[in-house]
């Protein structure tokens, strides 16, 4: 049977309606296209890990072959993209934490000392790899003058601690935990590092990666050609390949920034403490880029402030 012409005619307006219509639907906002949304059905996006730089930022200045940068404001720190380490994003010191027992850490990456009016240690908090916490048991080294927490007091490997009493110290096996005091036979013990697996009675102020140290440089009072905001500021120093330096101002005191050690061949881990915070940051030298790691609170409260000491971490 043959169709009239009109009818076909009518038929394709309908089927050209039909696709319109269909079309114009599929495409709304929001809409469900087989269970999915049409935002969630386009193409995905190149993205990059958080805190990873992804551009150099210029030097705020150049003296001698020295690249320098301005860090961000304390004010700011919350506020930066975020990176990954070996520490928990964020960590808090007043809680209660399983004793440490024998096999439970194999490497520490840093201890946190809880210190009293007496500056004698009241908690010592051991964090591993795995970024689990543990608090390792005190009682036993309880004495006059001790102990007490050196910046330089984790071995780089993450093994043994040396804490600090009045004329000896103690080395702890984190691993077993097992105790070996040794009597000072000269130097202070207040200030405790390691050195070619021993301990040595001298402060531990330089952190080495390969080719490269970084080192804190405090009361600063200017930058020729660089403005610096509070008065005085302290400075983190990159010698070797590579040179660069982080200006860190804005009213922070001489204690603020200490250098917990390298991330990785290109990005310094340091401390700032503003407040009742401890903010780990990463300074990428080749860039400029500063990123969060984690957040440690209370860094500081009524009647204690937080001591830090930090294995050999990424570089």
């Amino acid at each position: 049977m043959r169709l009239r012409p009109a009818v076909v005619l009518a038929g394709l307006v309908a089927l050209l309606l039909c696709v319109a219509v269909w079309q114009g639907t599929s495409s709304e906002p929001g809409r469900e296209t087989n269970g999915q949304s049409a935002e969630r059905s386009r193409p995905a996006q190149p993205s990059t890990s958080p805190g990873e730089p992804t551009s150099s930022r210029s030097p705020d200045a150049l003296r001698d072959g020295r690249r320098i940068w301005v860090a961000p404001l304390p004010s700011a720190e919350s506020g930066l993209p975020t990176t990954s380490g070996p520490l928990p994003r964020h960590l808090r010191v007043d809680r209660a934490y399983p004793p440490l027992r024998a096999g439970a850490v194999q490497r520490a990456v840093m201890v946190l000392g809880v210190v009293g009016d007496t500056a004698v240690l009241d908690r010592l908090l051991v964090l591993d790899e795995s970024g689990q916490v543990f608090e390792l048991d005190l009682g036993p080294l309880m004495s006059p003058g001790g102990p007490t927490l050196s910046r330089g007091a984790l071995s780089p490997d993450g093994t043994r601690l040396a804490l600090g009493r009045t004329g000896a110290y103690v080395v702890v096996d984190l691993r077993a935990p097992v105790r070996q005091t040794v009597h000072a036979t000269g130097g202070s013990t207040s200030e405790l590092s390691w050195e070619d697996g021993a301990v040595v009675t001298r402060a531990r102020n330089r952190v080495a990666a390969d080719t490269r140290t970084a080192e804190l440089t405090v009361g600063i009072a200017g930058i020729e050609g660089l403005a610096v905001r509070g008065g005085q500021a302290s400075a983190i120093a990159v010698t070797g390949d590579g040179k660069a330096l982080l200006v860190l101002d804005g009213d922070r005191t001489g204690t603020c920034c200490a250098v917990a050690g390298w991330l990785d061949p290109d990005r310094v881990l340091y401390e700032s403490r503003t407040g009742p915070r401890l903010h780990l940051l990463a300074w990428h030298t080749g860039t400029g880029r500063v990123s969060l790691v984690s957040t440690v609170e209370p860094a500081v409260s009524n009647d204690s402030y937080l001591l830090t000491s930090y294995a050999r971490l990424g570089a």
